[in-house]
């Protein structure tokens, strides 16, 4: 491979894209499940996904729930686990974008190294400067 056609900044802008998807590709993967109920009851909402990724401050939930106390309520035990559920789909979302920011920063800043780096080059050749 030509490294100044790796090196470019079309290369560099090429490499950058290419971890990006890389990296929320393989952050999907864990979290990956399909709802295949009638009301997609396992499903987060629009309006939900909408709240959540606008929240500025972390947010801390408690959950109380008896496996005990609901033995003889199916219903309540049934809709326990749905929000049980629910708000580890939440925790789920939270720890993804959380990742994905940071390697996003990470990625930006490689970037900019190395861009910086390929402008100090350039700029040394033109001036015919070298460096001991």
């Amino acid at each position: 491979m030509n490294n100044k056609a790796f090196f470019s900044s079309a290369g560099l802008a090429g490499i950058f894209l290419g971890v990006i998807v890389s990296v929320i590709g393989i952050t999907m993967l864990p979290g990956l499940r399909i709802d295949l109920t009638e009301d997609r009851l396992y499903t987060l909402s629009d309006g939900t996904r909408n709240i959540v990724s606008n929240l500025e401050t972390p947010i801390e939930l408690r959950f109380f729930y008896s496996e005990s106390a609901t033995e003889d309520q199916p219903q309540i035990r049934a809709y326990g686990r749905r929000v049980q559920e629910l708000l580890k789909k939440l925790d789920q979302m939270f720890q993804i974008l959380k990742r994905v920011i940071k390697l996003l920063m990470l990625q930006l800043h490689w970037v900019l190294i190395q861009l910086t780096e390929i402008t100090l080059q350039k700029i040394l050749l033109k001036f015919q400067i070298i460096l001991i």
